[in-house]
């Protein structure tokens, strides 16, 4: 059965009440959130799920493996307790030196929460736009091989691209990651920060960007494989409702 997460940003404590109270209302079938850990926000990504824990059953925080120092673990114990899963990424550095990083790899940390806690589930990130497809399948296997069981991708904009990862990514368990792209500076962004390569055709626009992920919805759910959906700058709950 297809199951479907709905990334959120911590902006504040009354923001995500907004939007956990405007998908619970709209979309009470939802139950899984996953929250990334933003340099620029005030709340970390456990606080805040350990915030929409009342709202949400599934509550997935984003670890950035540069800001744990595993040989003085108690930040992280702290960040980790209580929660059955946690999606592991590298993590962009901070800009200046307004907060410490370490050598700290997103491989020695799934390695790490594997061989202490055993019992949660490790996700981890797949980006179909760093490096070659050969190169990002062979990084994939090295994160199974440390512990990860699961996968969330950078969001995609072409399903011709998604269908082929999906072809030789069988056997794994992976949400597909989908975002709208609206206007220009957004289209720059992933362009000139992710290296997106946006498909002939593309349409920026709020109706475009919902028929498409429409689109990714259909084929995962014929394929019986996952999604999450990342409502960047838009309304989640307006951008659900031409999706769902």
């Amino acid at each position: 059965m297809t199951q479907i997460s709905v990334e959120l940003v911590p902006r504040s404590y009354q923001h995500l009440d907004h939007d956990c109270s405007g998908l619970q209302e709209s979309f009470p079938y939802l139950d899984t959130v996953n929250i990334p850990d933003l340099l620029r926000m005030p709340i970390h990504s456990w606080e805040a799920c350990r915030y929409t824990g009342r709202y949400f059953q599934r509550n997935i925080p984003h670890l950035r493996a540069r800001d744990f120092n595993l040989d003085h673990p108690e930040f992280l114990e702290s960040a980790i307790a209580g929660f059955h899963e946690v999606l592991v990424v590298s993590g962009d550095p901070p800009q200046g030196f307004s907060r410490s990083i370490y050598s700290t790899t997103c491989l020695d940390l799934i390695r790490y929460i594997r061989s202490t806690h055993p019992d949660k589930k490790i996700i981890a990130g797949l980006d179909p736009y760093r490096q070659n497809l050969q190169k990002e399948l062979d990084y994939t296997q090295q994160k199974v091989m440390a512990g990860a069981s699961c996968f969330f991708t950078q969001p995609f904009f072409s399903l011709t691209l998604l269908k082929a990862f999906y072809e030789v990514l069988s056997g794994l368990e992976v949400y597909w990651g989908v975002s709208p792209v609206i206007g220009e500076k957004s289209k720059n962004y992933w362009q000139h920060t992710n290296q997106v390569v946006f498909p002939p055709g593309y349409s920026f626009t709020l109706m475009g960007n919902q028929q498409f992920a429409r689109r990714v919805m259909q084929f995962v759910s014929e394929n019986d494989t996952n999604i999450y959906f990342m409502p960047i700058r838009v309304d989640t709950v307006e951008y659900l409702h031409g999706v769902l």
